[in-house]
């Protein structure tokens, strides 16, 4: 039990340096339903968001256990990962040694944490590991319809759960059973999906239909993006997320010819499982290879624990400490250094960096019953200045998915909707200028304050501009900006 409860300290204290670092737009995202969601403003039907449910009850279940600000979630992540890392001790175990078993779990701890793939932060894919994992363990052991429910249950919290019953079923094809067992395997995964199909017929199914599918289904995931340009995602995302996947990955070669041959094919299940799990919203975005994380850790157990044992091979192996500098280099020292710089080198985005004190005023300069629009995507600031947005749009992919979303902000504004607007980013180049934006600004809305961040990447000043509603008086005709004479809103009743 002490060795248990050590372990758990551990993949806490190793996640505390990140605490801190400033919400991103997933969190804030996922919080501002978790917050918003209520009898009369409905998942869906009033928040238009593309997720399944679970990771809203998560985030429900954390702001009533902990607390509702970005460190409580942090811990609350940190603690979670940690049961991931106890799951995954009973699996290593049982496919190779106690031994490997506690070598692959301090491993686990480490990578998972990785700045190079959002690791410290609070995201559904953390969150959806240990199911996944659990899954897995369950799928070694035979025990078919609760592999295939733990699946389901990380479906409902992100789709990539549907991985975890590829994984079972795959398994379950090489062990040659039943067709009963398999059967049991697909009902037990059911149970997922049928919930969030049973919640959004009883909020409206058009609007689970509109919110899930339509906008996220068919416009942006795997099935609707170029194969080209995710292709060149893969491989972008593979060279930036390397600090974190090829220590695990050079520790497997020491020992991998040696598994044992149902070994060999139980871990390439996983991986390829895990790999089309995260191929299915086509971004290959960093965090996606939190998913990838236990298989790694219990592939990379037995080279690192043969390692150990031997200090003289400690330096022997060139690949294994050609990837120890790389992570050492680019992800170790950010252990080590203040949120904020932690924030400008992960994500370069310095409206991170600012998001509490735009919070902080546009919570102080508004009515409870106000709304807001961040333009044009910062899911964080509507959740930490606890106002609804105007437009159902917080993501850069939405906007860019559809023209017909730019028009509905650029109508928002222009009917008065929102009581502030917060500037953050420049609008899609190929919607508009940001001459052309400000000029529906100007037409009923002012300059009350300024944000600003500076860039050390590149010298540069990111400035977050703040707008108040100074009339309420919609503009009744198209109107011609003094800076471009194709105003936002003639372009909007051009094309209407």
């Amino acid at each position: 039990m002490a060795g248990l409860a050590m372990l758990v300290a551990f993949a806490v204290i190793i996640r505390v340096p990140f605490f801190d670092v400033p919400m991103i737009s997933d969190e804030g995202g996922y919080a501002y339903v978790a917050h918003f969601w209520t009898d009369e403003y409905q998942l869906y039907r009033d928040i238009p968001f593309d997720r399944p449910q679970g990771i809203f009850f998560v985030y429900e279940l954390i702001f009533w256990l902990i607390g509702s600000d970005v460190e409580s979630l942090r811990m609350a992540a940190a603690v979670y990962n940690a049961g991931t890392a106890l799951v995954l001790l009973l699996l290593v175990r049982q496919v190779f040694d106690s031994g490997t078993a506690w070598v692959s779990v301090l491993l686990f701890a480490v990578v998972s944490v990785s700045p190079s793939i959002e690791g410290f932060t609070a995201n559904a894919e953390l969150f959806a590991s240990l199911p996944l994992t659990f899954a897995a363990l369950l799928t070694w052991q035979k025990r078919w319809a609760w592999a295939g429910f733990f699946s389901g249950l990380a479906f409902l919290i992100k789709p990539i759960g549907l991985s975890g019953l590829i994984f079972v079923l795959g398994w379950a094809l090489v062990m040659r059973v039943s067709w009963r067992s398999i059967l049991w395997a697909v009902l037990g995964f059911s149970l997922g999906p049928l919930f969030m199909l049973a919640h959004g017929y009883l909020i409206g199914w058009h609007y689970f239909w509109y919110s899930v599918v339509e906008r996220k289904l068919l416009t942006d995931t795997a099935v609707s993006r170029d194969f080209l340009t995710q292709a060149m995602r893969l491989i972008g995302s593979l060279a930036t997320t390397s600090p974190a996947w090829l220590l695990p990955v050079a520790l497997t070669a020491i020992t991998y010819s040696q598994w044992h041959p149902r070994t060999k094919t139980f871990v390439w299940l996983w991986v390829v499982s895990s790999l089309l799990g995260m191929a299915i919203g086509g971004h290959w975005s960093r965090h996606y290879y939190v998913q990838l994380v236990p298989v790694l850790a219990l592939m990379a157990g037995p080279g690192a624990y043969r390692l150990l044992r031997s200090s003289r091979r400690l330096f022997s192996h060139r690949a294994v400490l050609g990837a120890f500098v790389i992570f050492g280099a680019i992800d170790l020292p950010l252990w080590f250094s203040a949120p904020e710089a932690v924030s400008e080198q992960v994500y370069d985005r310095p409206g991170y960096v600012l998001n509490d004190e735009v919070a902080a005023y546009v919570n102080d300069h508004t009515a409870e019953d106000d709304t807001i629009y961040v333009a044009f995507y910062q899911a964080e600031i509507y959740y930490l200045a606890k106002r609804r947005n105007a437009v159902p749009q917080m993501y850069g992919y939405e906007l860019a998915a559809s023209r017909d979303v730019y028009k509905r902000i650029v109508a928002s504004i222009a009917q008065r909707e929102p009581a502030m607007v917060v500037w953050v980013q420049p609008p899609p180049l190929e919607y508009a200028t940001p001459e052309q934006f400000e000029a529906v600004l100007l037409h009923g809305y002012e300059e009350v304050q300024q944000f600003s961040e500076g860039d050390p990447a590149t010298g540069e000043e990111h400035v977050v501009r703040v707008y108040a509603r100074i009339s309420r008086t919609p503009i009744p005709v198209p109107f011609t900006s003094t800076k471009n004479p194709r105003s936002l809103v003639s372009l909007l009743h051009s094309e209407s």
